[in-house]
């Protein structure tokens, strides 16, 4: 049985090591990345969840992100809510 989505706050920064995430593209990730929340949004056939969120640098002065997120990614539930509380 999936873990059922988390519910996180908005703006809460979520840190994703390598292999915790998929991208939209639906390859695993080698990377770490740090990211703002803007939503959990839905349901990835996978037993995933998709995020949208934004980058840290979409709050620096100089990058005005005109967009509501710029980046989709698929973390497994439990991996989203450990990754909220790092």
């Amino acid at each position: 049985m999936t873990a059922p989505a988390p519910t996180i706050a908005p703006g809460t920064r979520i840190s994703l090591r390598p292999g915790e995430w998929v991208t939209h593209d639906g390859v695993i990730a080698e990377m770490y990345v740090d990211l703002r929340l803007v939503e959990v949004a839905e349901t990835h056939p996978l037993g995933l969840v998709w995020i949208h969120a934004h980058g840290l640098d979409c709050r620096w002065e100089s990058v005005a992100c005109p967009e509501p997120w710029c980046i989709r990614v698929a973390v497994p539930p439990d991996t989203l809510r450990d990754a909220a509380d790092r």
